[in-house]
């Protein structure tokens, strides 16, 4: 440039003259001359250009809430700012009052995309409250400046979580429960491990339940939009057994002569309890008693406990009540002489009595009937029979017994040989009628009429313990011995319940649990119940269908009885 101005210079004065001489402009120097003044504007115009061009600053935040509490959840403000031109780049932190953190001042930097993080601490290092804070983004080029200002907020407080229906230890007796609470709007609600729901506007939550029987833990865990997070845990209890009853009197169908009877017994503490509708105090331990008025007959007792809960659990005891002296039938009356030094002593109480005859206990059937034979000593005999029932009622029965085995023999016989003596001509006839009135006497004693039969002619067995029983009623004339067997099909004995045994002329019954001779159940068929009274040739046999059923298959109720007097059976 300057030595262009020189060398117009030279042209100039080359061509002047001394006083008004006048310049003439060549072509070349004008071109020249205009070449350099467009080479200078352009040179102008991109200098300034440039120094008057804006950075073009845009700045954006992915979110404004962050928890800077290091848990690994929105622990940092991040920020994106766009420069379209260089320019130097200064960032700062306003809280309401003041600048609490430089980020970045004045460094220089291109067009482009750039980041930068804010961990929540001032100048210091020190984290800074909760609350709200404005991070300025400022760019300066050489003669223009932006700003662009971003809000963040510090929240480092865990969402409040408040159950409305549940302590932390909750007993319930129903497997469907609904969990209500309140928390913060806008949170995220995971339960049990997996995200549940957002909860709504108004901060309620609820959650439906299915509990198991047996203790229940249930985790809710609340984080809100700052990544701030709250853990609550419950155990609920779900009881749906009614509490238990252990009780300790009385005990199942008892008998008592005692008109009020004292119910003792024990439940799961803190638990109510009713006898017959009746209120009980229990004390802290669930023990409880209670006296109950009975009447005469079974008495039912309805006991019921209620737990906290509701649950319920209920027991029925039956108590029988029975006053006054059972009475005792025997087959002999007091003061009897009998001739024979045994005597078989037979009789019938109360079912489920005990008896002592002489102070000896003596079996008693299902039925109330005993049996005994007694030794006689030749004279006075004093028979002695107590009976204790069920219920403890008590009764006493005497019986005075003769014996005399010489009784009527001397007299008969001396008159007999006065007679003979005085007329021997009647020795041959008296032997005769001897004989007839001997043999009659002998048919009269051993002829029996026999009559059997059943309470119904289809039976099921049971177990031992249900007590099904077939009653064989068994009707003699007189004193016999009697066998009683139970038959197949094919003719069989099966079971023996009577072999040769000597029985009273009266009604007999005999009981029958279905069990064959080895204890084995019988199996389902046609039986024959046969028996046999007296002895050759003058012996009666009596039967009587039965049909043995499984359980489940309903029959015929009907007694069924057959009757036979004609005794001669000689195939046996």
């Amino acid at each position: 440039m300057r030595f262009t101005v020189q060398s117009q210079r030279f042209h100039s004065q080359r061509f002047q003259t001394p006083r008004s001489r006048q310049v003439y402009a060549t072509p070349g120097v004008l071109v020249t001359a205009g070449s350099i003044g467009l080479a200078l504007l352009l040179l102008l115009t991109v200098f300034f250009g440039d120094w008057l061009r804006a950075p073009g600053l845009q700045a954006f935040a992915s979110r404004a809430l962050f928890s800077p509490n290091n848990d690994g959840s929105f622990d940092i403000f991040d920020l994106t700012y766009d420069l379209q031109n260089s320019a130097n780049i200064t960032v700062e932190v306003f809280s309401e009052t003041a600048r609490v953190r430089l980020l970045q001042s004045q460094n220089n930097q291109a067009p482009g995309k750039h980041f930068l993080t804010w961990d929540g601490r001032d100048q210091n290092g020190a984290l800074l409250p909760d609350g709200a804070y404005r991070v300025q983004i400022t760019a300066q080029s050489v003669f223009r400046s932006e700003s662009r200002t971003l809000n963040a907020q510090i929240d480092t407080s865990p969402p409040s979580v408040k159950i409305l229906n549940s302590d932390e230890q909750m007993r319930v007796n129903s497997a469907e429960l609904l969990l209500e609470g309140v928390s913060e709007p806008g949170a995220v609600l995971w339960w049990n491990g997996a995200m549940h729901s957002i909860i709504a506007s108004d901060g309620r939550f609820s959650i439906p339940l299915r509990l198991q029987e047996g203790p229940n833990l249930v985790t809710l865990r609340i984080i809100d939009e700052a990544g701030n997070a709250s853990e609550v845990r419950r155990e609920i209890l779900l009881s749906t057994r009614g509490p238990e009853i252990t009780l300790l009197r009385p005990t199942e169908n008892e008998w008592t002569n005692q008109q009020v009877i004292e119910v003792q017994g024990r439940i799961t503490p803190r638990g109510e309890v009713t006898i017959n509708q009746q209120r009980v105090q229990t004390s802290e331990d669930g023990f409880f008693r209670h006296q109950v008025l009975l009447t005469a007959g079974a008495n039912l007792l309805h006991i019921e406990a209620k737990d906290e809960l509701g649950n319920i659990t209920s027991l029925n005891r039956t108590v029988y009540f029975k006053t006054g002296a059972s009475s005792i039938q025997l087959n002999i009356e007091d003061g009897a002489i009998l001739t024979t030094s045994t005597l078989q002593l037979v009789g019938k109480v109360e079912p489920g009595s005990r008896v002592s005859v002489n102070g000896q206990q003596v079996a008693v059937g299902m039925l109330g009937d005993f049996q005994v034979a007694l030794p006689l000593l030749e004279g006075q005999n004093v028979i002695e029979i107590q009976t204790i029932d069920q219920a403890g009622n008590s009764n006493r029965l005497v019986r005075n017994i003769t014996y005399n085995p010489n009784l009527g023999r001397e007299t008969n016989w001396n008159q007999i040989g006065a007679n003979f003596s005085q007329a021997p001509w009647l020795v041959i006839p008296a032997l005769l009628l001897t004989l007839i009135v001997l043999g009659f006497l002998y048919w009269r004693r051993n002829h029996v009429e026999l009559a059997l039969s059943v309470n119904q002619s289809t039976f099921t067995p049971g177990l031992p313990a249900e007590n099904h029983l077939l009653e064989i009623y068994l009707d003699l004339s007189q004193t016999a011995r009697v066998t009683l067997e139970v038959l197949d099909e094919h003719g069989r004995p099966r079971a023996t319940l009577l072999r040769q045994r000597r029985k009273m002329g009266r009604r007999h019954i005999i009981p029958w649990n279905g069990l064959d001779d080895q204890a084995r159940m019988l199996p389902p068929g046609l039986y024959t119940i046969r028996a046999e009274a007296g002895s050759p040739p003058l012996q009666v046999t009596c039967s009587v269908p039965v049909q043995i059923e499984r359980k489940g298959v309903s029959g015929s109720a009907q007694p069924v009885s057959t009757r036979q007097t004609v005794g001669n059976d000689w195939r046996r």
